[in-house]
């Protein structure tokens, strides 16, 4: 059953103006495999959470996440993880989930990846 997780940030790096990465610590969050995802989000003042999916793009083995995003200007999340600082806290889905991995991919001869 998912559930959310404490996490902290403990990096962020603005890779340019429109771009950003939040490195997260997350005691027990489960195992994951390469091309999953979570959902990273803010408890807001009213007890809702605020929430979006990310690509966790840290390899399995890390024992912290990290997530990159856009800051989309109207955005309702985007802006606010933006704004986020080390020693930040915010909430994190788990487990991991997503099927864009290759236990998923068929055996065949040939594949292509194209991006």
């Amino acid at each position: 059953m998912a559930k959310w997780l404490d996490a902290k940030v403990v990096n962020k790096t603005e890779w340019n103006d429109h771009l950003f990465s939040l490195r997260l610590s997350c005691l027990n969050f489960p195992t994951f495999k390469a091309g999953q995802f979570t959902k990273v989000g803010i408890e807001q003042e009213d007890g809702k959470m605020l929430s979006r999916p990310y690509s966790l793009v840290n390899s399995p083995t890390d024992n912290e996440l990290e997530i990159i995003a856009v800051p989309v200007e109207d955005g309702l999340l985007s802006p606010k993880l933006h704004n986020l600082n080390v020693g930040d806290e915010l909430k994190v889905m788990a487990p991991a989930t997503g099927f864009l991995v290759l236990d998923e991919v068929p055996k065949s001869r040939d594949l292509w990846l194209i991006a």
